[in-house]
């Protein structure tokens, strides 16, 4: 049997976190297990939830990110969602068993009195814009990167699903070429990646079903009273600009809006110095 070398990355940036001491956490719900990675910091901002998006997990998409941010936070939460990285795949992946995941690992995991302050990737934006709407006593900043959860169009849905829906390894190089805007020799390697996490069963059932249940209503948005920053590189090919219009219509005064030039949808992979020194500054600012 061929190894799998997106698994095999994780285990390996899993393992990379885990040396420098952070400790895994499974959270039982009724779906499966939900995985946490748990990392004490070393400064004195407040604590930060980094939530991956889709196909990938918590310590492939940020574990360089983690310990640039280790300096300056409290502690860092990496959790896995329901059917990603090291949890549980569930009977059935659906965007409710998705938020169902997410809360339950951060209600078990962010302390009431010590509240987190969440950085949200893409699928994950939506989750987080929800849990926030519906915990706020447990959230003290959102910061949103190229953020999913708006209702899209049925031209737009056909566009993002059929961008999801990669069957071939040709299909696999388009996407990256739509989430990434810098090149790279690696570029085979991370269409490998795509491929193979994208033909996981549970994954293509669930791009398949087209479970629109986590799109956002316009009152969830509005709901949100902590301060929020929406970060939309200004070379995101793979979501709609039309989303970032919706999401600063319904937000109100405390949130913030930045289109850097030179960012695309995955600006972790290639700008993470300059990506990090917003989250602090971002910190900086919930800290208050």
């Amino acid at each position: 049997m061929m190894m799998d070398p997106t698994r095999g990355y994780e285990r390996l940036t899993l393992a990379r976190l885990r040396a420098a001491g952070g400790s895994s956490r499974v959270f039982p719900t009724p779906d499966g297990g939900v995985h946490v990675l748990d990392l004490l910091g070393r400064g004195r901002l407040p604590p930060v939830a980094l939530l991956h998006g889709f196909s990938a997990c918590g310590s492939s998409q940020f574990s360089s990110m983690a310990l640039r941010l280790r300096p300056h936070v409290r502690r860092l939460l990496l959790p896995d969602l329901p059917g990603h990285g090291a949890s549980d795949i569930p009977a059935a992946l659906t965007s409710d068993v998705l938020e169902r995941g997410l809360a339950v690992a951060l209600d078990r995991a962010v302390h009431p009195e010590r509240p987190v302050v969440l950085f949200a990737s893409s699928l994950s934006g939506g989750l987080a814009i929800r849990y926030a709407a519906r915990r706020p006593e447990r959230v003290a900043g959102l910061m949103l990167c190229s953020p999913g959860g708006v209702a899209p169009t049925p031209e737009e849905y056909e566009d993002l699903s059929a961008a999801l829906s990669v069957g071939s390894f040709a299909e696999a190089l388009a996407f990256v070429d739509r989430a990434m805007t810098v090149p790279s020799v690696l570029r085979p390697v991370y269409a490998w990646g795509v491929w193979r996490q994208f033909q996981r069963p549970h994954l293509r059932r669930f791009v398949a079903a087209g479970d629109g249940a986590t799109f956002l209503r316009e009152e969830e948005i509005a709901a949100l009273s902590m301060p929020v920053h929406v970060i939309w590189g200004a070379q995101d090919r793979l979501l709609p600009a039309r989303h970032l219009e919706v999401l600063r219509a319904a937000l109100g005064p405390q949130a913030t809006f930045e289109m850097p030039a030179t960012f695309g949808h995955a600006p972790f992979l290639h700008h993470g110095d300059a990506l990090v020194a917003r989250l602090v500054r971002f910190l900086r600012r919930c800290d208050g």
